[in-house]
C-alpha cells in the first residue's frame, strides 16, 4: 500500500507518492531534500513533519571553520592589543608608530629604484646630505604622527574586538545551522576585518560564506 503527502518544506510543498513501509523511517524530499519524518495519526492518516538534518553541508564547512578560526584570533589579537593601549602607559604612541613605520618600509619596498648619477660627484654628495635630512625630518614628523594617532589606537581595537566577535559567531552560527542573519553577518564582517590579522583568509572565507548561504542548499541548512 501507499499513501500520498506533500512536502513538508513550505518552499516546496511538492506531492510525495511514498509506501507504507517508510512510516516511521527517515526520509528526505527528492524535490528540495528536506529532511521527513512521516507518523500515523489516531486516525491513521499519515502526519509528515520536517527533520532537520545535523550534518553540515561540505559546502558550508570551509567557511564555517574558517570564520570561527578566524575571528576567534582576531579577539585574542586585538584584544590583546586593546589591552595594551588602554592600560599600559605609552603603548598606544608605541604601537601607533610600529604602523606607521611597517606602512613607510612597505612604500620604500614597493618603490621603483632609481639609479644614481654616479657620474656627477657634486650631486651625489648632495642627493646624500638630502637623504639624511630628510630621514631625520620623516623620524619627527612620523614620531608626530604617533603621538597623533594614539588616542584611537585603543578604540580602533576594541571595535575589531566586536568584529571579530561577529565574525566568529557567524562561524558557530554556520556550523550549527542556527541563527541564519548571524551566519550571515559573521560573513560580512570578515570583508571588513582588516585590522591586525591577514585580511586576505577573511575576505575569501566571507565572500565564499554569503555565496554558500544565498544557495537554497545553504539557506535549507537552516530551515529556511
Amino acid at each position: 500500500s501507499s499513501f500520498r503527502i506533500a512536502c513538508p518544506n513550505p518552499a516546496c510543498a511538492k506531492p510525495l507518492n511514498l509506501p507504507a513501509v517508510v512510516v516511521g523511517q527517515p526520509l528526505s524530499c527528492p524535490h528540495c531534500g528536506t529532511g521527513i519524518a512521516v507518523t500515523l495519526g489516531p486516525d491513521g492518516a499519515p502526519i509528515p513533519t520536517a527533520i532537520k538534518s545535523r550534518r553540515v553541508p561540505t559546502m558550508l564547512l570551509v567557511p564555517g571553520f574558517a570564520l570561527l578560526i578566524l575571528g576567534a584570533a582576531g579577539v585574542f589579537a586585538n584584544g590583546y592589543v586593546a589591552t595594551e593601549a588602554t592600560f599600559r602607559p605609552g603603548a598606544s604612541v608605541e604601537l601607533a608608530r610600529r604602523t606607521i613605520d611597517y606602512l613607510r618600509d612597505a612604500d620604500t619596498a614597493g618603490a621603483p629604484n632609481r639609479k644614481k648619477n654616479e657620474d656627477n660627484p657634486r650631486e651625489a654628495y648632495t642627493a646624500l646630505v638630502g637623504t639624511a635630512a630628510g630621514v631625520a625630518t620623516e623620524e619627527l614628523i612620523d614620531q608626530r604622527r604617533a603621538e597623533e594617532a594614539a588616542p584611537y589606537v585603543g578604540p580602533v581595537c576594541w571595535s575589531f574586538v566586536a568584529v571579530s566577535l561577529v565574525m566568529a559567531g557567524g562561524g558557530l552560527a554556520t556550523l550549527l545551522g542556527r541563527w541564519y542573519w548571524l551566519a550571515l553577518a559573521g560573513s560580512v564582517a570578515a570583508l571588513v576585518n582588516v585590522n591586525l590579522c591577514c585580511c586576505v583568509p577573511g575576505l575569501v572565507a566571507g565572500l565564499w560564506g554569503i555565496l554558500t548561504l544565498s544557495r537554497d542548499d545553504g539557506r535549507r541548512h537552516f530551515g529556511r
